[in-house]
């Protein structure tokens, strides 16, 4: 067998470099900006689903449904969003997919927002606005608590 100290030296330096270079990208992320995105979009994603399921359009009368006024609210509201985002990612000089990361949970929370407040108006009607905001919120956030419990990882349960 030859001896090939230098093919296996300049390989070995080679392999060293792409780590290096993969743990330099792995860095410019930042993983509580990521997991905040996660987070936003795992839980739009869920109120979004939820709209297929529990069909707030199908049980709300027709005057109750989503005034333009509303949509528009809420559509501003979502860009405003997106583009304050944007402008952050672009300043901080953040990686590509950061701005596609951003676009799910605005779109998932805007589709949801759309459907579901004509439904709470029409469901709150009759009832006292302080009970409604309560079983409202205290449902939410056993939900939201469910979900993120869900995703926890095992470590964080064991902290030494």
């Amino acid at each position: 067998m030859a001896k090939q100290w230098s093919t296996v030296r300049n390989a070995s330096l080679e392999l060293i470099q792409h780590s290096l270079d993969g743990l330099h990208y792995l860095q410019t992320y930042d993983r509580f900006l990521i997991k905040g995105l996660v987070t936003a979009a795992y839980t739009g994603w869920v109120a979004f689903a939820s709209l297929y399921v529990l069909r707030p359009q199908d049980n709300t009368p027709n005057t109750y449904s989503s005034t333009s006024n509303l949509t528009f609210g809420i559509g501003i509201s979502s860009w405003a969003i997106l583009l304050t985002f944007w402008a952050l990612f672009l300043m901080q000089r953040s990686p590509l997919m950061f701005y596609v990361y951003i676009m799910f949970p605005c779109y998932f929370w805007r589709c949801f927002l759309v459907q579901i407040i004509p439904f709470m108006q029409y469901y709150s009607q009759g009832v006292k606005k302080g009970d409604v905001f309560a079983r409202i919120l205290f449902k939410g956030g056993v939900v939201v608590g469910t979900l993120l419990g869900m995703v926890v990882r095992e470590d964080f349960l064991y902290i030494e």
